[in-house]
């Protein structure tokens, strides 16, 4: 999102007592005026929990490509942000169900279900299903280490958690809705975005690139137009108003 932008306002927040599922609160208000507020939404390798002041209630799935939704003026929103690895266990469904998907709540358990867990999340209580949730440990430790460690061998984590490469990336599917190679792109992603927030323009890109686990400059340029669908450049103007 363009953190600059006076027209939205955008805030979150650690979730006490369910830092296993949860990665943290959100909230967002769009200001009122006449025209709708464009919001660039990056890969993460996390899903969210959306619910609006009108009662609508989402779950936004990991995704590869960047959204771009347009927020009314007056808009409001909470949201639940479920930690890359958690996500089949507090939705209680596959994650390649409901990749790059936006979809309503209740299209992904019962309804008495989703009216409870839309109504927590817009109280800001972490729904109770989900402090139970068991997060498996294999997938926890994998989805680290492939996220902060974008040029290790998948087959080196596989071993590392005990299972073969090809378990691990059935396990990852399932439990993330992201392969492994997906995880370390976003990984490198988010790496890049953060060192670029703290250093950039004092550091040039073309010794970023390299830092952030990117081959080069051009292989930095490549993968931030496909997953932000526009240059580095131009997405750290837009996220830090430079």
């Amino acid at each position: 999102m363009n953190e600059t932008d006076t027209r939205s306002r955008y805030r979150e927040w650690p979730a006490p007592g369910a830092a296993d599922v949860v990665r943290c609160w959100w909230e967002q208000r769009i200001g009122t005026g006449t025209e709708d507020y464009v919001q660039r939404v990056l890969p993460d390798g996390c899903s969210d929990v959306i619910v609006t002041a009108a009662g609508e209630a989402l779950v936004a799935g990991p995704s590869m490509a960047v959204a771009m939704p347009r927020l009314p003026p007056g808009a409001r929103l909470r949201g639940l942000r479920i930690r890359t690895d958690a996500l089949a266990a507090a939705l209680g469904l596959p994650g390649t169900e409901i990749r790059d998907l936006t979809v309503p709540l209740a299209g992904t358990m019962p309804d008495r279900l989703a009216r409870s867990m839309a109504e927590a999340v817009w109280e800001q209580r972490v729904p109770e299903s989900w402090r139970a949730a068991a997060v498996d440990g294999r997938v926890r430790y994998a989805a680290r280490r492939l996220q902060s460690s974008p040029a290790v061998d998948a087959a080196a984590v596989a071993g590392e958690v005990g299972v073969t490469e090809r378990q691990l990336r059935r396990l990852m599917l399932h439990h993330t809705g992201l392969g492994c190679r997906s995880l370390q792109r976003v990984g490198r992603l988010q790496h890049f975005l953060r060192l670029a927030e703290r250093e950039w323009p004092a550091t040039t890109l073309a010794t970023l690139a390299p830092v952030a686990g990117y081959a080069d400059q051009a292989h930095l340029s490549r993968e931030v137009r496909d997953l932000a669908g526009t240059t580095p450049r131009a997405l750290l103007r837009e996220r830090l108003g430079s």
